[in-house]
């Protein structure tokens, strides 16, 4: 079951955000840095209700935030007229079992329960198999941008329609 994180989950979050760092980083896969995924620093852009989680015997396994306005990624976008989904993470332990379906199935749920007309991510270009995930859900790559020198993010938007 995927349920809104609360205050007493911070914990929980940071070290499943740590043990995804870990991972991917002896992997030779960088995503985040240590700094990135504790909550000081996530607090500063997320409310902890803006995150969902799943949960296996009482631990955090899975965790995505989703927001309803992103002005970084999509500042043509006013709010409320999309959800946006972030920081998607599941533990390596817990990898390729479903977890990151089920969190794209209740994000793409909750947008339409509350009446958007689609629901968008961001992942960094050079993530082929992350992008191959979202495209095999249904989302459809818009664009890619340049932020800054060497992050080259790729756009994606789900219509719900």
């Amino acid at each position: 079951m995927i349920i809104q994180a609360n205050p007493e989950d911070i914990q929980a979050l940071e070290r499943l955000y740590h043990k995804r760092v870990d991972y991917n980083d002896a992997q030779g896969i960088h995503q985040w840095n240590h700094a990135e995924v504790m909550w000081k620093h996530l607090a500063e852009i997320y409310e902890i209700s803006d995150f969902y989680v799943v949960k296996h015997n009482d631990e955090i396994i899975a965790a995505a935030s989703i927001v309803d306005y992103d002005p970084r990624y999509w500042p043509q976008i006013p709010p409320k007229q999309s959800l946006y989904l972030h920081k998607l993470c599941v533990d390596p332990q817990y990898s390729k079992q479903g977890f990151s379906t089920r969190l794209l199935d209740f994000f793409k749920a909750k947008g339409r329960k509350e009446g958007y007309p689609d629901v968008r991510l961001d992942v960094r270009s050079h993530k082929k198999k992350l992008r191959a995930m979202y495209e095999a859900q249904g989302f459809v790559h818009v664009e890619t941008l340049s932020l800054f020198e060497g992050y080259d993010t790729a756009l994606y938007r789900f219509d719900l329609k």
